[in-house]
């Protein structure tokens, strides 16, 4: 490829893409996400878990993908969790709604978001949002958007 600026071709321009492309992989395919992907496929297991607290208590929710075998967690695409936000009445605090990459770890090949709590008044609720992450495997990464969601229920605590 030869990048011309006018009618000459730029050497400084080809220095530049080597450069550039130095710390490039091979190209890879990027299949759209699809709207109706399950919390479990073939591709991937979504967990969270119900949480019990006290109110007044703080504690965590986690959000656990686990890719299925040949997919593995892409970690150079932007991931990303955004929770809905509640309402003022709500029996809980969420201490985030948004988190980035920064926020997310890898344990044993599974993806991991820890998600903070504190329990405000007694009564359930339901916290739901949306994951946006990348598997890949040898030739191909595919983007996804996956709906989640569990229930917190605030308990009163010992009196």
């Amino acid at each position: 490829m030869t990048f011309r600026v006018g009618r000459v071709a730029s050497p400084l321009m080809l220095v530049a893409l080597i450069a550039w492309c130095g710390g490039c992989r091979q190209a890879e395919t990027v299949t759209p996400l699809s709207s109706k992907e399950s919390a479990s496929s073939s591709l991937f297991r979504v967990q969270t878990n119900d949480v019990v607290l006290e109110e007044g208590n703080r504690g965590h929710a986690q959000l656990l993908v686990a890719p299925q075998s040949p997919w593995k967690f892409n970690d150079a695409y932007p991931t990303k969790l955004s929770l809905q936000p509640l309402n003022d009445q709500a029996s809980i605090a969420l201490m985030r709604t948004s988190f980035q990459e920064k926020d997310v770890r890898v344990v044993d090949g599974n993806v991991v978001v820890d998600v903070g709590l504190l329990g405000v008044r007694l009564g359930t609720e339901l916290v739901a949002g949306t994951f946006n992450f990348s598997l890949c495997r040898q030739e191909q990464c595919i983007l996804r958007e996956q709906a989640v969601s569990w229930k917190v229920r605030v308990t009163q605590g010992p009196r």
